[in-house]
């Protein structure tokens, strides 16, 4: 793999852990005896209490394309999260975002919750600010038209010439 041309990559990052640590980690898997190349960018960041897709790039056109604020990029996510969290959905809701509930255990509620790269990307810190009652655990599933599957946490992979966001 010629890393001097330009690069993207996509990764499964486990949650609690910096986007950065996750790519060092992935990386020696990825391009065996190889250095992490310099400059690549992380156009839609995901905070550390999140996991999920994440894109590192040195592709001009890729970095445009994802923050393009003229035509934002789709972002699907799951939020599992106790059921007294309804206030919560309505809110989101309120802010022009999809929410639906994906299926109920136990009183833990699986949404999917979709919006705009505008709109959501701050949600794991709109959702830390809101203290939402018991636990919640929030995973990006996908960006545009590219989804995490079928990476593990911890995974990561080179984006094909023929995949598009």
């Amino acid at each position: 793999m010629n890393h001097a041309a330009a690069l993207t990559v996509l990764m499964h990052k486990p949650a609690q852990v910096a986007a950065r640590t996750a790519l060092q980690q992935a990386w020696p898997e990825l391009c065996p005896g190889q250095a992490l190349p310099e400059g690549l960018r992380q156009p839609l960041p995901l905070e550390d209490p999140a996991s999920g897709l994440v894109v590192w790039s040195s592709d001009r056109g890729v970095l445009r394309r994802l923050l393009d604020e003229r035509q934002p990029l789709e972002q699907e996510w799951l939020l599992s999260m106790p059921m007294s969290g309804q206030p919560l959905i309505d809110a989101l809701r309120a802010q022009g975002m999809r929410a639906s509930l994906g299926h109920e255990r136990e009183g833990l509620g699986q949404w999917r919750v979709v919006g705009r790269a505008a709109t959501i990307q701050g949600l794991p810190q709109w959702l830390q600010a809101q203290r939402p009652g018991g636990e919640w655990q929030l995973r990006r599933q996908r960006i545009g038209r590219l989804g995490l599957a079928p990476l593990a946490p911890g995974q990561a992979r080179c984006l094909h010439e023929f995949e598009k966001f």
